[in-house]
């Protein structure tokens, strides 16, 4: 299975930013995404994404789709704590704080209503 692009893929289905940072890197569960809000709401339409993907990734149904939707929730928090703990360095911790409360609150979220499966 090759990479496949999620700059090549992505169709706006309502306005998003999106971080082009490391695009065409590995699968593209960071860009399905949300970068805010409820988790496990893509930022794509799904069902499009799996047409367009199921020539590299024949296997790939809508249930997997939403679950990539989810592991790149989850990697996209880890992003922004990681982000956040560098203000922990400085005297007023006041701000990343309240920012690590926000991401323990998501990430509580969604470990109580994703079915995980081994």
């Amino acid at each position: 299975m090759g990479a496949v692009s999620s700059y090549s893929l992505y169709r706006p289905v309502s306005t998003h930013n999106m971080d082009w940072e490391t695009a065409d890197w590995g699968i593209a569960t960071a860009d399905l995404a949300p970068a805010a809000g409820h988790m496990s709401t893509p930022r794509v339409d799904i069902a499009l994404y799996g047409s367009m993907v199921r020539e590299y990734w024949p296997g790939l149904d809508l249930q997997a789709i939403q679950r990539l939707v989810t592991v790149g929730a989850l990697f996209r928090r880890l992003a922004a704590i990681h982000w956040s703990s560098r203000g922990l360095a400085y005297e007023y911790v006041e701000e990343p704080m309240a920012c690590m409360r926000l991401y323990l609150a998501d990430l509580s979220e969604t470990n109580l209503t994703t079915k995980w499966t081994k």
